[in-house]
């Protein structure tokens, strides 16, 4: 049996809504760090994990969209936006 969202994925989604509303054709994607900046949060190694795991399950669940960059400046160089299709 499912669970709900917790209050770290709700908070991420209405931030990642909030950051793909840029006015262009296509949606904009978010760093992890961007979206702890948004939330208001302190950039811990804590709160790096407990985000990066967050918006893992909320991509396994298909409510958001992971993009991944084929050229890593710095580190995996993941970004993460909207569900797409």
């Amino acid at each position: 049996m499912g669970r709900g969202l917790s209050p770290l994925q709700r908070n991420l989604l209405a931030a990642l809504e909030h950051y793909s509303n840029t006015g262009n054709h296509m949606p904009a994607f978010a760093r992890a760090e961007d979206l702890i900046k948004a939330l208001g949060l302190k950039n811990t190694a804590s709160t790096q994990a407990a985000t990066s795991r967050a918006l893992r399950r909320l991509a396994e669940r298909g409510l958001i969209t992971i993009y991944v960059a084929k050229i890593h400046r710095q580190g995996p160089g993941y970004r993460y936006g909207p569900r797409i299709g």
